[in-house]
């Protein structure tokens, strides 16, 4: 089984436990794989579940590849979440906060 498939509840394998360099670990069976060099483990009651960690690409992308990313995005028909546009009116302007005016809770309390 390779990252992607989707296993059937009622698959299950037996896999063997051993000792490796004074740690245990887990030999999976054929027909059982997992990409990448490490897994994520997660304690579920008294089973251990072992997931694959998302393979992240070792580059950057292009901006060829981020553009057309964001083309993908923007074909997805969806409902807006402000259909009206952002309409917040214009910022207040306020001055900086003084913390040298600012009663403090001795001076307050004199």
């Amino acid at each position: 089984m390779s990252v992607g498939t989707q296993v059937q509840p009622e698959e299950s394998y037996e896999a063997e436990l051993f000792d490796s360099k004074g740690r245990q670990a887990v030999r999976l069976p054929d027909g059982v794989h997992l990409e990448g060099k490490t897994v994520k483990l997660r304690r579920m009651g008294n089973s251990i579940l072992l997931e694959p960690k998302p393979v992240v690409p070792d580059r950057k992308r292009t901006a060829e590849e981020l553009r057309a990313m964001f083309e993908y995005i923007d074909s997805i028909e969806a409902d807006p979440l402000f259909p009206e546009g952002r309409n917040q009116g214009v910022a207040e302007e306020r001055l900086p906060f003084d913390w040298a005016t600012y009663p403090t809770p001795t001076s307050s309390f004199t």
